[in-house]
């Protein structure tokens, strides 16, 4: 891997900017060293199109991509003036850790496994009032503890513990809004300097966002000298915009989720990091970006910058994007509705990456040909990596192994998307679309080579196809004839068996596989919108299509729960609906006061509670009244201000949503009587 993007320093650990110079702290042993290095903040330019005084250096670069022009600027000053100054027009890796990885030719953990990363968890605790009642911290060389007794003590004891275990990362859940805002807030009444960098220095912070799935989540970024701030409620949140079935982002419903079982919070915190954060960290090994910021950005930026940094140390100037537009994507589709039994799965193992190798296509600006250079060692790695997997000698050099092709399984897909990322200085809409049209193409080939061996074709999706085999169909030898239908590069694989499969409609679909799991894929199926009771019932039909449940057993969940809702004795949280707030209150308030706005229940209710809702908060309410049929937005009440002593919600519209789900899918349900 270090052969890819090389570093000049190996174990770094974290990047800082000290005036004019990079600092590397490194592992050396069982402590570290600072290696120091010169360096001058930077930012390409088109031209010399630079203020007068201002100090700095311009060097011209080869090629005729737009940004032609390196500068580098004599102080960290003259670069905050110059950006304050010029136009919109230029190339600037905000992050002065990220120019100096650049600019000295270093990445992050090289020659580093994850297990070698000093990690220390924490969790705060708080009385009513917001007074500190104790810390716990686990991990980095230091046995778990609780601090507890008088505040200032505890805050004390947390910093010396910090300073004492000297972690690479401190890693919380949630912290960014509750634990480290805390300790802030309380360490500076108690007049308790919280110094927990590396050079005894407090946390500084500033305001940001990131986006997961199709939303933006407005968060707090705390920055620690010589350290990382690792927030597990992130990479959680990313889990499940991918998988799409946690029924709680709280930690202890992650934990479940997981199968976690730990005695306390940083524990848990610790497991939960061992699941989620190797990927990470071996990402961060190829990237010009801090570890906990590796996390957050999105592969479209994570991918430009590798390539902007490529051409940044081979001299050459960069292309600007090109404007986007609308193409074709990928033939998708279900052939036929209903319950299906004995069903394979096909798969073109990376498909797009595939087709941009074997057709040898470059983006038309990338006149070095980086894409295509990194997408071909990326994919050689990814196989050695899963090869040495399947012989490691150990269970943890088999997940380390794991991680890391794992990692590198998430940047091979991240090219094909990176096409039509609007920010991509390497973007190409035109070789997106021959892509999506070469992959069409494919797809149809293996459905005509399954129909032709006589196979049932249910669902065909980007890269794979659902179908139901002949009789008498041997699993060895049924994907030949497949395989020889298709072009020379593209290698397909039987990688699924299930018993059944329900296919309700395109991208939606339940499976039942051998083991007696069900796998549920869809928004349809399992919408975060739906209330819980309504989500359990789904899954209890789900369950019932796919055999795994006798079909009586949803006529029996349909009469428990009308009788529960109709006497009040289910509980009030099942019956609560959550939203993702796109905008904070203030936002939406001003939408509305401009007739530009759309009235929406959860953020009517976010902006009456008067509490600190942000963009990408959850807001969980339900409804109340009479009728089956009114307005949500003018009969619903936050579920934390429910009165547990006086149920109001609305009987008829609860019963109404459920016989509605019921009579989507009785149909299918009578077939399997």
């Amino acid at each position: 891997m270090e052969q890819l993007i090389p570093s000049c320093l190996d174990n770094v650990t974290a990047v800082e900017c000290d005036g004019r110079e990079a600092v590397f702290f490194c592992h050396d042993g069982s402590s570290f060293r600072m290696v120091r290095h010169p360096f001058r903040p930077f930012m390409v330019l088109p031209g010399r199109q630079l203020p007068d005084n201002i100090d700095c250096e311009c060097t011209a670069l080869d090629g005729d991509g737009e940004l032609n022009t390196l500068v580098r600027f004599d102080s960290p000053e003259a670069f905050d003036d110059a950006r304050k100054k010029i136009s919109r027009v230029a190339y600037v890796f905000n992050d002065s850790a990220s120019q100096a990885m650049i600019a000295c030719g270093v990445r992050q953990f090289t020659a580093m496994e994850f297990n070698g990363l000093r990690r220390m968890q924490f969790a705060v605790e708080t009385a009513h009032n917001g007074r500190i009642t104790a810390v716990a911290v686990n991990g980095s060389g230091q046995k778990a503890e609780r601090f507890t007794g008088q505040e200032d003590e505890i805050i004390s004891q947390f910093v010396q513990a910090v300073t004492a275990g000297d972690p690479d990362v401190l890693e919380g859940y949630n912290p960014s809004r509750f634990d480290l805002p805390a300790l802030e807030k309380r360490a500076a009444k108690c007049n308790v300097p919280l110094a927990i960098g590396r050079d005894g220095s407090t946390p500084t912070r500033r305001p940001s966002r990131f986006n997961v799935a199709e939303r933006t989540v407005s968060c707090t970024r705390y920055a620690v000298w010589g350290r990382h701030v690792v927030d597990l409620l992130y990479p959680a949140m990313m889990h499940d915009a991918s998988h799409r079935d946690m029924d709680s982002l709280e930690l202890a419903g992650i934990c479940e989720y997981f199968n976690i079982k730990c005695d306390n919070q940083p524990q848990a915190i610790e497991q939960l990091g061992y699941i989620l954060l190797p990927s990470y960290f071996y990402q961060a090994r190829l990237l010009p970006f801090r570890y906990q910021d590796a996390i957050t950005r999105g592969n479209g930026i994570c991918l430009d910058a590798m390539l902007v940094a490529e051409y940044l140390t081979r001299g050459t100037a960069i292309p600007l994007p090109e404007l986007p537009r609308r193409f074709a994507g990928a033939l998708t589709g279900a052939e036929a509705a209903g319950v299906f039994h004995n069903v394979w799965h096909c798969d073109a193992r990376s498909l797009y990456p595939s087709i941009i190798l074997t057709e040898k296509w470059t983006p038309q600006r990338d006149r070095l040909g980086v894409f295509p250079e990194l997408l071909g060692k990326l994919r050689h790695f990814r196989l050695e990596a899963k090869d040495a997997a399947r012989h490691a000698a150990t269970q943890e050099e088999r997940r380390e192994l794991d991680a890391l092709q794992s990692s590198f399984k998430i940047l091979i897909n991240s090219f094909y998307g990176y096409l039509g990322f609007a920010q991509g200085s390497f973007n190409d809409f035109d070789m997106a679309e021959r892509v999506t049209t070469r992959g069409r193409q494919i797809l149809t080939l293996m459905r005509d080579a399954l129909a032709d061996a006589g196979a049932t074709i249910i669902e065909m999706d980007t890269d794979g196809i659902y179908f139901s085999p002949p009789d008498g169909a041997d699993r060895a030898t049924f994907a030949q004839p497949v395989q020889a239908a298709l072009p020379d590069g593209i290698e397909i694989e039987l990688d699924a068996f299930y018993r059944t499969m329900f296919c309700y409609k395109s991208k939606n679909y339940a499976l039942a596989d051998e083991n007696g799991v069900l796998h549920i894929s869809g928004a349809a199926l399992k919408s975060r919108g739906l209330e819980p009771f309504l989500r359990g019932f789904l899954r209890t039909i789900l369950t019932a299509l796919t055999g795994l449940a006798a079909p009586a057993t949803v006529a029996a969940e349909l009469e428990r729960l009308r009788d529960e809702i109709s006497g009040r004795t289910i509980a009030l949280a099942e019956l609560a609906r959550t939203e993702n707030l796109n905008d904070p209150p203030a936002v939406y308030r001003r939408k509305m006061e401009s007739g530009k706005g759309v009235r929406r229940a959860a953020c009517e209710l976010a902006l009456k509670s008067g509490r600190d809702f942000r963009a990408g908060d959850k807001v969980t309410y339900y409804i109340t009244g009479e009728k089956k049929k009114l307005s949500a937005v003018d009969n619903s009440r936050l579920l934390s201000d429910a009165d547990p002593a006086v149920r109001d919600e609305n009987i008829a519209w609860y019963l109404n949503k459920l016989d509605e789900l019921y009579a989507n899918f009785a149909p299918f349900l009578e077939e399997v009587k």
